[in-house]
């Protein structure tokens, strides 16, 4: 972070729990001063006592959610990243914080996204051990299996790392009690970053589109589908997009995705069948389909 905006930021947040009027900063960038280390204290111990009084509260509202994040970032610029840690890791677990336990699941995502952001943000800009990140994404993952940012930040803890195994470990383990694809997408694209074997991540492909929550995703068999044509294996990959027009025959892009790149496999009929059935369905081809079908 800037010394600016680290400066401007720690003012605003002084003034929020402070009783005097709010002055605007007036200073140039560079006359810029942090507010006194008297105004400071006041602020922490203000943070303290209401965090100490929502501890004691059994009511839950975005108040609470805003105001925490308000003081982990106070301490984020006061102290440093590991008080900051601590200090959410506190307001987040039973033994800390009794009222945030009750806060709505929304809320209490949004508290595990600004946690994963703040240390996200610092690792860009400052040489962060990856414990912080593989911490913090694990607890929020054990909570929210299913959210996207903390799938991408799990795949982004675990990229640097030399032990294939373990980001393995996680996905397979969260896969097994989540009913959604987001899992199987992510672990299917954590493998094929790592360049992993083709028969994994065939079998990630295959496990995903035959679980519940998988068959019906048109991603997941998009997936599947371009992975057997990346790998030049196109018997698969017809195999793979009949299986997947069953389940998703409504889906425009698999049908697309079969033309263009099965129209060197597929004989001439089999390509004018398949116009015939998009055209049945009413899916509109923006392109001259006689270029599509032509078969020298």
């Amino acid at each position: 972070m800037q010394p600016y905006a680290r400066v401007a930021a720690l003012h605003i947040l002084v003034n929020l729990v402070s009783d005097e009027p709010f002055q605007p900063l007036q200073h140039k960038h560079s006359q810029l001063s942090p507010p006194p280390t008297t105004r400071i204290m006041r602020a922490r111990r203000e943070y303290a006592q209401r965090l100490q009084a929502f501890a004691q509260s059994s009511d839950s509202n975005d108040t609470m959610v805003h105001t925490t994040v308000c003081a982990v970032m106070f301490e984020y610029l006061n102290t440093g990243l590991q008080s900051a840690c601590a200090l959410m890791d506190s307001c987040l677990s039973a033994a800390g914080n009794h009222a945030l336990i009750s806060l709505h699941k929304q809320q209490r995502e949004q508290l595990y996204q600004a946690y994963i952001a703040m240390i996200v943000t610092h690792s860009s800009q400052h040489a962060t051990p990856p414990s912080y990140l593989r911490v913090a994404v694990g607890h929020a993952l054990s909570e929210f299996p299913a959210n996207h940012l903390f799938l991408s930040a799990l795949i982004a803890s675990e990229q640097r790392s030399q032990i294939t195994g373990r980001l393995r470990r996680l996905f397979d383990e969260l896969c097994v009690p989540v009913a959604s694809p987001l899992v199987f997408i992510f672990a299917i694209r954590a493998e094929v970053m790592r360049i992993g074997s083709e028969y994994r991540i065939r079998a990630l492909c295959e496990r995903a589109v035959r679980s519940n929550a998988g068959a019906s995703c048109v991603a997941l068999w998009r997936m599947y589908f371009l992975f057997e044509v990346s790998v030049n294996n196109l018997d698969r990959a017809e195999r793979v997009f009949f299986r997947a027009i069953q389940q998703c025959p409504q889906s425009k892009r698999l049908w697309l995705d079969s033309l263009f790149a099965l129209r060197d496999k597929l004989q001439t009929g089999q390509l004018r069948e398949l116009v015939r059935v998009i055209a049945e369905k009413e899916l509109r081809v923006i392109c001259d389909i006689a270029d599509v079908v032509e078969h020298e």
